[in-house]
C-alpha cells in the first residue's frame, strides 16, 4: 500500500510539473511594442506592463536563475544586449555587442550554467557565444543559409533553431552550429518569431507570427515539429521568454519517479 501510495503522489507530482503554467515575458512588435506578461497556458489574458518601447529587440531570455530579462537589438547599425525592467520593460543597462557588425539580430538564449548564445544572420546565419556583462562574442559557426530567426535551449542544454525559409524547426549543434531537422510546423511564419523553454518541464512555447497581425501560439513537438495551438491570443508578433529557473533536484526526482510509474501502471 505504501509503494503504491508513493508512486501515485510521485506520478501527481510529474503530472503537475508537467501541466503547470509558467510567467512568460513578452515584446509584442505588433501592437504599439508592448511589453507584457502572461501564462504559457493561458496566452489570452495578459497584463501590459509598459508600452511604446522604442527598441527593436528580436533577442530575450533569462539568465539561469530566471532573475535577469535581457533583450538584444541592433539599433542604427549597432548591437547592443539590454537588461531589462521586469516592471514595465526599461532599460537598467545597456552593453554595445562586439564582433558581430551590422548582422542583424534574430535570436538570444542562455543556458542552465548561463552561457549565452546569439543567432544573427548576414550573408547566413550564424551561431555566437555571447558574454553578457561585456557583450563580447565569439563565432562558433554558420547554421547555413537556413533563416534563423530565433533560438532557445532547455535546461539539458539541447538547442532548437526556427527556421523560417523551411518553416521548420531544428536542433543545433552548440559547438559547430550545424542543424538537424526535427520537422516543419506547417505554418506560413514570417518576419519575427519568438520562443522558449519553459525549463519546469522542458516543453518548448512558440508565437508563430504568420503575418498580417495573426499568429498561432502553442507547443512545440520536439520530435515534429508540429505545433499544438493553445488558444487565447488574438494578434500580435511576439519576441518571449519563459521565467522558469534551473529545476530543483527535487522536482527532477518527482519527475522521474512520476514517468517511472506512469510506465509500470501501463505495462500493468
Amino acid at each position: 500500500m505504501r509503494t503504491r501510495l508513493l508512486g501515485s503522489l510521485a506520478l501527481l507530482a510529474g503530472l503537475a510539473a508537467m501541466t503547470q503554467a509558467t510567467l512568460v515575458y513578452a515584446i509584442d512588435h505588433r501592437n504599439g511594442i508592448r511589453f507584457v506578461t502572461f501564462d504559457t497556458l493561458a496566452p489570452g489574458a495578459q497584463t501590459v506592463l509598459g508600452t511604446g518601447i522604442t527598441a527593436g529587440y528580436f533577442g530575450l531570455d533569462f539568465d539561469a536563475a530566471a532573475s535577469n530579462l535581457y533583450a538584444a537589438r541592433l539599433t542604427s547599425g549597432v548591437a547592443f544586449v539590454d537588461r531589462l525592467s521586469l516592471a514595465n520593460g526599461s532599460t537598467l543597462a545597456s552593453t554595445p555587442i562586439i564582433g558581430t557588425g551590422t548582422e542583424s539580430i534574430t535570436g538570444l538564449t542562455i543556458d542552465a550554467a548561463n552561457n549565452a548564445y546569439l543567432s544573427t544572420v548576414g550573408a547566413t546565419s550564424n551561431l555566437w557565444t555571447i558574454n553578457v556583462a561585456t557583450g563580447a562574442t565569439t563565432l562558433i559557426g554558420s547554421m547555413g543559409t537556413n533563416l534563423v530567426i530565433d533560438i532557445s535551449i532547455d535546461s539539458a542544454g539541447r538547442m532548437v533553431a526556427h527556421d523560417i525559409s523551411t518553416d521548420s524547426f531544428h536542433f543545433v549543434n552548440t559547438s559547430t552550429g550545424a542543424l538537424t531537422l526535427i520537422g516543419p510546423h506547417g505554418l506560413a511564419a514570417n518576419f519575427a518569431q519568438g520562443m522558449d523553454f519553459d525549463w519546469s518541464n522542458n516543453v518548448l512555447y512558440a508565437a508563430v507570427y504568420t503575418g498580417g497581425g495573426t499568429l498561432t501560439y502553442g507547443s512545440v513537438s520536439l520530435a515534429n515539429g508540429a505545433v499544438t495551438p493553445i488558444p487565447g491570443i488574438l494578434s500580435g508578433e511576439y519576441e518571449m521568454a519563459v521565467q522558469s529557473a534551473v529545476p530543483e533536484p527535487a522536482t527532477l526526482t518527482a519527475l522521474s519517479l512520476g514517468a517511472l510509474a506512469l510506465l509500470r501502471r501501463r505495462k500493468r
